[in-house]
């Protein structure tokens, strides 16, 4: 969890689609507490889709992203429980909802989408209830494979600052 005693790690849509944000930005909770629990925080399996600029990417929450905030310009898309929570992002990630996201478009100079088209866009929920489990549960299964990436690939980052980098001189 990156919360420290000033704030919460803060990221935008240029960077959702990245495992680890690049971004050393931290919202204040001092200032923005209020917001941060009401609005901004993000928790595991939640959808975001970017509403601002280039508008539609879209990712599902890992685990280490729990409790960190994403700016206004990311509407998040919250599952009413986890047994559709990685079909909703299935759905909203696909070749599919991509044009339906984008047809309510607008803005003269950035392109711009809000939450209420978002929540125009149709979502087909599938009468075979095995196969939206399967899909589901295989969208959730990798959100955790992604999670453990994220750790393996810090604990090697350790090694190599620990080990590699600054062993020059231990020698």
């Amino acid at each position: 969890m990156c919360r420290s005693a000033q704030g919460v790690k803060f990221f935008g849509g240029k960077q959702i689609l990245e495992l680890d944000p690049s971004t050393n930005k931290y919202l204040s909770l001092i200032l923005h507490a209020g917001r941060i629990k009401g609005q901004l925080t993000l928790h595991e399996d939640i959808t975001l889709i970017t509403s601002s600029g280039t508008i539609g990417k879209v990712n599902i929450v890992p685990k280490h992203w729990d409790v960190w905030t994403a700016n206004q310009h990311i509407i998040r898309v919250v599952p009413s429980n986890a047994s559709i929570a990685g079909y909703v992002f299935a759905w909203l990630a696909s070749d599919y909802a991509y044009p339906l996201i984008h047809r309510f478009t607008y803005g003269a100079v950035v392109d711009e989408i809000d939450d209420f088209h978002v929540a125009a866009v149709p979502f087909p929920f599938l009468h075979d209830a095995d196969i939206q489990k399967t899909i589901n549960d295989k969208v959730l299964g990798a959100n955790r494979k992604r999670f453990e990436a994220y750790e393996l690939e810090q604990k090697s980052l350790k090694i190599m600052d620990e080990k590699v980098i600054f062993a020059e001189g231990k020698a």
